[in-house]
């Protein structure tokens, strides 16, 4: 007796519109799209459990996107519904607008918890970022946030703003 199994079968779930953005890459302007893309492990050939998901927000045009986290992927995944809802004339306008405006004050709360988290973070990094010198600073402030923990950038920038390296637009 022999089984014949197997990985990573990804099987794609499209939620729908979410956001009108302009894209930095193709520089067109519409609804970005929500998907949630699973691997899954198969069984002689037929999907038996997902044992990976991700949840991505993209443009329809050229597909570059972000990952989501999922506790926001999940209020992202309302506001498709809503919006496919209304275009399909299953809910109005109004109700289209409360239920948007309802998921984008939970996101607005996940993010400030996210904030608090970094800034409280941040101090702790306070004492490594006070030991770098100038030019560390700078090249460190280039880095992108999935190079480094935010937190850490959050303390890199703070110190910049007490060292006076910021350009002139970024100073507050």
């Amino acid at each position: 007796m022999f089984f014949i199994f197997g990985w990573n079968k990804p099987e794609v779930h499209a939620y729908g519109p979410v956001y009108q953005h302009a894209c930095a890459n193709c520089h067109n302007s519409e609804y970005w799209q929500l998907q949630k893309i699973s691997h899954y492990f198969t069984l002689f050939f037929i999907p038996v459990f997902p044992h990976s998901s991700k949840y991505w927000y993209y443009c329809p045009v050229c597909n570059r996107g972000v990952e989501l986290e999922p506790d926001t992927a999940k209020y992202y995944k309302v506001i498709a519904e809503a919006n496919t809802a209304f275009l399909n004339k299953v809910i109005n306008e109004d109700e289209r607008f409360a239920r948007i405006e309802e998921a984008n004050f939970a996101i607005s709360q996940i993010d400030q918890q996210r904030q608090t988290k970094y800034l409280k973070e941040s101090e702790d990094f306070q004492a490594i970022v006070s030991q770098k010198t100038d030019e560390e600073l700078l090249s460190l402030s280039s880095k992108s946030s999935d190079e480094y923990n935010p937190a850490f950038l959050m303390a890199v920038e703070q110190e910049m703003k007490q060292r006076n390296l910021l350009p002139n637009e970024e100073k507050v």
